[in-house]
């Protein structure tokens, strides 16, 4: 059963490492009125084919934007529909990230809840930020360590994307788009796992946090559609978008996952 929980797709000082940043614009306004325009998100909704070494399943991910809020709702089911998998909601501040002078939209982590069956059992996991103390403080259903509630501090860092935001969070800030052109290009960001602590469960591991540093850069064009890498120490996934910059795949190659959009 634990297999078949390996799912979720969908996270310097480290400040962006884009090797091909802005194109040259003649006033900060500007600057962030082309990248607003060309990483607009719109409401959406899509289905995916879900497969790892356990079968295939179907994948669902809804976004809606509700005052100034970015919200992505996402479902895992058997291919029939008829059981639930596991189910999350993340939450991002639509909001304006200044690296070095310049001035970008960004996603901002808000809020998440997650909520998993393993062997059976339900697990929930909330997390929400308090701005005041830059913390992220997660509540746990049932305990997790004989604790119901934890708090971690924000590290040094520019850019934080829940994992399952990944695609639109990297996208909000035009990296995207600029690294297309270029052909070339990565950025430094921060994971930060909505489904903390189970995401030790369902894909291995032993973080005691649910930050973690990772660089996402441009790998090729390929079938008509963009391939990108999410690196961090222990791993590598692939990201794939098509000629909207829309999301379409996902490869998971150590844990034999494959998205894909139908």
């Amino acid at each position: 059963m634990n297999q078949m929980m390996n799912s979720k797709i969908l996270f310097v000082k480290f400040y962006f490492a884009f090797t091909i940043f802005l194109v040259s614009c003649s006033s900060v306004k500007e600057k962030v009125e082309i990248a607003t325009t060309e990483s607009r998100i719109k409401n959406a909704a899509s289905t995916y084919e879900y497969k790892d070494i356990n079968g295939i399943y179907q994948l669902k991910r809804e976004i809606k934007l509700i005052k100034n809020k970015f919200y992505l709702r996402s479902t895992l089911l058997t291919a029939d529909s008829s059981q639930l998998i596991e189910k999350g909601v993340t939450v991002a501040d639509l909001g304006i990230l200044t690296i070095e002078n310049q001035k970008l939209p960004a996603l901002r982590p808000f809020a998440s809840e997650f909520e998993v069956w393993l062997d059976g059992e339900r697990f929930l996991s909330q997390s929400k930020i308090d701005k005041k103390t830059k913390k992220i403080i997660y509540q746990f259903e049932p305990d997790f360590n004989k604790k119901n509630q934890q708090s971690f501090t924000f590290p040094s860092g520019s850019v934080f994307c829940y994992f399952s935001q990944i695609p639109e969070c990297v996208r909000r800030v035009d990296f995207i788009r600029q690294a297309i052109g270029n052909k070339t290009g990565t950025m430094s960001l921060y994971i930060v796992w909505d489904s903390f602590p189970y995401n030790n469960e369902i894909f291995g591991g032993n973080l005691d946090s649910p930050f973690e540093i990772a660089k996402f850069s441009f790998v090729e064009e390929v079938e008509g559609e963009y391939k990108f890498a999410l690196e961090t120490s222990r791993y590598a996934m692939f990201y794939h978008f098509n000629r909207n910059l829309e999301f379409s795949k996902f490869f998971w190659i150590a844990h034999g996952i494959s998205i894909k959009k139908i």
